[in-house]
């Protein structure tokens, strides 16, 4: 049995466990249960490929620690067919192509043979995938020509059957990303457009990511969390030397206006020092906000994380 066989194993087997539980539990109306997993299972991961493992291998890792949602990005798709078979039990977000990571993006009309592909594959495999929405960012502010920039991505975003969720970024004020939201929107009769929210783009232009997440709440159904310096977008797990962003008075503003949407958790560990501090970042959001679920979280991960951590620990 191969490595992902294995963690697929264990976690369809605990799946099990969780749903018998959840069903069997004392006291607990149905409006409950469904709350408690609509919350616990809006609440992941960006998945990445780690130390020359592969994006369906860190996906199955963490759902063995019973983690039910995953924010796809285009490397993935080199490994359609392996994370369509772990899809049946999850939800998946897909962060649309950025410029400064995947060399293209959206918005150029030169990369329409890619944007056309990218939107068929897409549109293709939505079901399969358990894909919820897709994650766009504006196009870049100093870019020669934003009218057409803005068109181009418009228009391929027209063609994806999903809900769109745009990204605030560092480079834009509050003001310039409301107005793109608003010309998205309006350009996308037929779709659902909201907000994602990055509260680490606002502080590291030194905007309160509480205020700036308070004056949008209603229109943000995805939130962006990792910790961060107060000048650079480091994409760091919760607590490491390092981070400076106010997590604890965000997470505790998620939690009292009872925000339900999806949670990313954008973390790059810089090493295996750091794989402890990339679970527990998981265990905060969950016991912030949705407390009830967090006991058996936590139990599941502490039986497992020390298993994963030392097979993660390895390069490959």
């Amino acid at each position: 049995m191969g490595a992902l066989d294995c963690f697929g194993s264990v976690s369809d087997q605990l799946a099990f466990s969780d749903f018998h539980q959840v069903n069997s539990a004392p006291n607990m109306g149905g409006h409950n249960r469904e709350m408690k997993n609509k919350h616990r299972n809006n609440i992941g991961f960006t998945v990445q490929a780690y130390r020359g493992y592969r994006s369906s291998l860190i996906l199955a890792g963490l759902q063995t620690l019973g983690i039910r949602f995953f924010e796809l990005t285009e490397e993935a798709l080199s490994e359609l067919e392996q994370i369509k078979k772990r899809s049946k039990k999850i939800q998946t977000g897909f962060h649309l192509p950025i410029r400064d990571e995947n060399g293209w993006d959206l918005s150029q009309p030169q990369c329409k043979r890619e944007s056309e592909r990218l939107v068929q594959t897409l549109n293709r495999h939505r079901h399969d995938l358990n894909l919820r929405y897709a994650v766009a960012h504006p196009p870049d502010i100093d870019c020669t020509d934003r009218e057409r920039a803005l068109h181009t991505l418009r228009s391929n975003l027209a063609r994806l059957e999903l809900p769109i969720y745009v990204e605030n970024l560092p480079e834009h004020s509050p003001e310039s990303y409301l107005e793109d939201l608003e010309r998205l929107r309006k350009g996308l009769p037929g779709q659902t457009v909201h907000q994602c929210f990055d509260a680490a783009h606002h502080f590291i232009k030194g905007r309160d990511p509480v205020e700036q997440f308070r004056r949008n709440r209603l229109d943000i159904r995805l939130v962006h969390l990792s910790d961060c310096s107060r000048d650079k977008d480091s994409h760091l797990p919760f607590g490491v030397p390092g981070g400076e962003l106010p997590l604890n008075a965000i997470l505790e503003t998620l939690r009292q206006h009872s925000y339900d949407g999806f949670v990313t958790l954008e973390l790059l560990p810089r090493n295996s020092g750091d794989l402890t501090a990339y679970v527990n970042s998981y265990l905060q959001t969950v016991r912030s906000i949705d407390p009830q679920a967090y006991r058996r979280a936590m139990l599941r991960i502490h039986l497992l994380a020390p298993i994963l951590k030392a097979f993660f620990s390895t390069d490959r």
